[in-house]
């Protein structure tokens, strides 16, 4: 069985509350992140997915993702 990449949650909450949802569901590897951090953990982790709650302010660190 191939190993996927992580499912990177991005929060704009810490710790994220999109996470502790997903938890429940078993989603592994996951790995919860805030914003700021975003770009850094999607160059370093390259995920199989990114799960987003949209920050009030716009996208623009989703634009450079």
């Amino acid at each position: 069985m191939s190993q996927h990449g992580p499912i990177v949650v991005l929060s704009t909450t810490q710790p994220p509350s999109l996470a502790a949802a997903l938890t429940e569901t078993k989603l592994f590897p996951m790995v919860e992140i805030t914003w700021p951090d975003a770009l850094d953990a999607v160059t370093r982790l390259l995920p199989a997915a990114i799960i987003a709650e949209m920050p009030p302010r716009g996208t623009p660190t989703l634009t450079l993702l």
